[in-house]
């Protein structure tokens, strides 16, 4: 996943490095959809795929009791899944777009 960062790092000599904001973007963009759109598209689907047969699935009181909890445990997992993430890429996005940040 870092490999991308190390490519379009420029080293002005000494300890700092400064990116291009286009090539930042390049990099992030994709990095965005590949490692958190598509991973909670696919979470989203599975999930909701499951939740779907447990509803289909309905029996006896011990039964529902059972989907009902494994429903809460597939949508937290979900969220816990979008809400780490989202900060991270956020930032990412604002530090990239915003005027008063510099890339050094």
């Amino acid at each position: 996943m870092a490999l991308p960062k190390v490519t379009y790092i420029n080293f002005d000599g000494g300890c700092t490095w400064s990116v291009g904001r286009e090539e930042w973007l390049f990099f992030l963009v994709p990095a965005f959809l590949v490692y958190y759109v598509a991973p909670l598209l696919c979470i989203a689907i599975n999930c909701g795929l499951i939740i779907s047969h447990l509803h289909h699935c309905r029996g006896s009181l011990v039964a529902n009791r059972r989907n009902k909890k494994a429903t809460a445990l597939l949508i937290g997992s979900t969220l816990v899944f979008a809400v780490s993430w989202l900060p991270y890429y956020a930032l990412e996005f604002v530090n990239v777009l915003s005027p008063y940040v510099s890339s050094a």
